[in-house]
């Protein structure tokens, strides 16, 4: 019997695991080997203090939205130190309108990002990691966990969120587990029913929120860029990345009716209405 090809088996079947769930899958995937072999794989765990193996460290990107330099991140660093998280500002460039507008335009984006995560999961293999994704960073932070990769978040908290509310969160076996997915919703935010009105691809979550089991949504009075506040970040955001606290909001009690406005904007897709008008104007100016 070869315990080091025990123990390379043991470390590939747990790499793709989550770390809440690695101590009840060790002793699934125990429980299925060979008598002997359960017995050098036991001796082997005490041997290299398996449990002290466990990740330790916590590594949080942030990722920020579309014609800012993600001046909020820096802030959001900040107030996370002292605690037991290191934080990971990540870009991806300027992005235009134009490029935000047009779906082939946004492949660039999503594929930084995506190659930067898994650099942090090469070069960190035994840490948690965490994403708090803001506007076009939601958007960009489904793309790269909906074809599985390999990328597996501890938790995942959105604001600003412009992913469609139909999103199927049940698909994607990168997502956290269930109450470890929070939507900050800013219920003044028009941006994602715009972004959705105007042009493909998008949704309203960050308006109106999911609706589903495996997100929970938090509504606030907010608008679309007024979530980075450090009275805000330490009230609702430190305790859930830090030990996934999740702190209700005092404005669901009250909140209104979503305006008639906004209402009206999510049924008007204007992005017909401009391809009709462009496509009229072409024709005139042709005939």
């Amino acid at each position: 019997m070869d315990v080091e090809d025990l123990h390379a088996r043991l470390a590939a079947a747990i790499e793709l695991v989550a770390a809440d769930d690695r101590p009840a899958f060790v002793r699934g995937w125990i429980a299925n080997l060979p008598k002997n072999e359960q017995t050098a794989v036991v001796a082997l765990m005490g041997i290299l203090s398996f449990n002290s193996q466990l990740p330790t460290k916590h590594i949080v990107v942030l990722l920020h939205g579309i014609r800012t330099a993600g001046v909020w991140q820096d802030a959001v660093k900040r107030m996370f130190e002292g605690t037991n998280v290191t934080v990971v500002p990540l870009g991806y460039g300027y992005f235009d309108a134009l490029r935000f507008a047009i779906p082939w335009g946004r492949s660039g984006a999503i594929s930084l990002v995506s190659r930067e995560l898994q650099a942090l999961k090469r070069d960190y293999p035994s840490s948690d990691i965490s994403v708090i994704a803001h506007s076009f960073g939601t958007y960009i932070i489904t793309k790269v966990l909906a074809p599985d990769q390999g990328i597996r978040l501890k938790r995942l908290l959105l604001c600003g969120s412009i992913v469609p509310t139909d999103f199927a969160w049940e698909n994607v076996k990168g997502k956290p587990p269930r109450d470890s997915i929070v939507n900050d919703v800013g219920t003044r935010d028009i941006w994602p029913v715009l972004a959705r009105t105007l042009t493909w691809g998008y949704g309203t979550s960050g308006t109106y929120g999911f609706k589903q089991t495996a997100v929970t949504d938090r509504y606030h009075d907010l608008a679309h860029s007024d979530f980075f506040s450090e009275l805000w970040v330490r009230k609702f955001w430190l305790p859930f990345i830090s030990d996934g606290t999740i702190h209700p909001s005092d404005w669901e009690k009250v909140r209104p009716t979503p305006p008639t406005y906004l209402a009206l904007l999510g049924v008007i897709q204007l992005k017909y209405i401009v391809m009709l008008l462009l496509a009229s104007g072409g024709w005139w100016l042709w005939r």
